[in-house]
């Protein structure tokens, strides 16, 4: 058998029978309060949760027409554009510069043609 420490019972008194276990009501008002504020803590929380998606509309209204700092705008690494929006870049380029094309093109005819005609 082992060395075990056993508690002695003690023996109630007649007062302790009559108004019953004080400890316990202290432990159960010190749990109501507990209780009471981990209610209040989760109403709390549950209130800012709601109100996150106002504060971001909030935020992002009045940064809206300002600029960020130089320093800031310098460091900033160049995004990269999505496949898409690069294929549209260069099928813009392209048309500009076969545009460009077609109006040398028509301006070396016109002055080929007012060199004939004033020859003439």
């Amino acid at each position: 058998m082992s060395n075990k420490r056993v508690r002695p019972t003690r023996l109630k008194t007649a007062q302790e029978l009559l108004h019953g276990p004080a400890q316990p009501r202290a432990k159960s008002r010190q749990f109501s309060q507990r209780s009471r504020h981990l209610d209040d803590e989760i109403h709390r929380l549950e209130c800012v949760i709601a109100a996150v998606p106002q504060m971001d509309v909030k935020r992002r209204l009045t940064a809206r027409n300002t600029l960020p700092p130089a320093d800031e705008i310098r460091r900033r690494a160049p995004r990269r554009l999505p496949m898409s929006q690069r294929q549209q870049q260069r099928r813009q380029r392209t048309g500009q510069l076969i545009q460009l094309g077609v109006l040398l093109l028509l301006v070396a005819a016109t002055a080929g043609w007012l060199k004939q005609w004033l020859q003439l």
